[in-house]
């Protein structure tokens, strides 16, 4: 399992994909958190969480998680694709 803004969970499962896949051809990124969602709907100002590793809890999840696991499988991305059919990479997000 890999909790995606925490990055020592991410680069062990970076690491098990780069031992274990020669080729990765299509790499779709889909995670997301709105942070302290509850208290926006009942109008409270939202708490501030940060993850183990000192970074925005939403901010984590949303944005550096996608971005760090996609550059730490750049290789496997790269060598998989060729011109007529080009390795893919698909970032979305869900709350």
């Amino acid at each position: 399992m890999m909790i995606l803004p925490a990055m020592n969970t991410l680069f062990r499962f970076a690491g098990e994909v780069l031992s274990t896949v020669p080729k990765l051809h299509c790499l779709i990124n889909n995670a997301g958190t709105l942070g302290d969602y509850p208290s926006v709907i009942e109008g409270r100002k939202p708490v501030r969480t940060e993850t183990a590793d000192g970074f925005e809890l939403v901010m984590a999840t949303n944005f550096l998680g996608h971005v760090t696991l996609t550059e730490a499988l750049m290789k496997i991305i790269t060598s998989a694709g060729s011109r007529e059919h080009p390795s893919r990479c698909k970032q979305t997000m869900q709350t």
